[in-house]
């Protein structure tokens, strides 16, 4: 959320994935495939969004991404400055089923599929967050805090260590990272 420079951006992307993005096969593969979200809808409105979840993907500390995850992290973006000027219409979300979360807007957004394509809104472990006086979470850890193909080891004000992930749910698809 709070990645400032481009090279921070794709770093955390790699780690805490957001949550629309298409993926590709390694090596000049062709293939696209959706990220965390596997398809999403509007309202003919377009104040209510429907997002449907990839199941069986885990957080790097073993919790499970699903909808409550969606909302743990979505009620940050809400309640802190950063994420309200990343989404400035989010009202709130729901989740009627674990595959599926439900973003509410104040006014129609035709663009936000691609807003929540942003790194700075990647998704962090609910597990890796810890509340704030009763506004937003803070980011407690980054060890263990995403689901990308790398996982964070280290990080100091010059450099960070990002190491692959090998339990990675993209592998299985034989998708490629997409940093070598």
């Amino acid at each position: 959320l709070l990645a400032e420079d481009r090279p921070s951006r794709i770093v955390s992307a790699q780690v805490h994935e957001p949550l629309v993005q298409t993926l590709t096969g390694p090596l000049g593969d062709v293939r696209e495939l959706p990220g965390l979200a596997r398809a999403f809808s509007a309202s003919g409105d377009r104040t209510i969004w429907r997002f449907h979840l990839r199941r069986h993907v885990r957080f790097h500390d073993g919790t499970p991404f699903n909808a409550a995850a969606v909302l743990a992290n979505a009620e940050r973006w809400r309640t802190l400055p950063e994420g309200m000027a990343l989404l400035p219409n989010l009202l709130a979300v729901d989740a009627p089923r674990p595959d599926l979360a439900r973003f509410i807007l104040s006014a129609p957004d035709p663009e936000l599929p691609a807003r929540l394509s942003d790194p700075r809104l990647g998704l962090v472990s609910p597990g890796a967050l810890s509340p704030t006086s009763g506004v937003g979470a803070e980011l407690r850890r980054e060890q263990g805090s995403g689901t990308g193909p790398f996982e964070l080891r280290t990080l100091a004000s010059d450099r960070a260590l990002v190491v692959r992930n090998t339990r990675w749910w993209g592998t299985r698809l034989e998708l490629g990272p997409a940093l070598d």
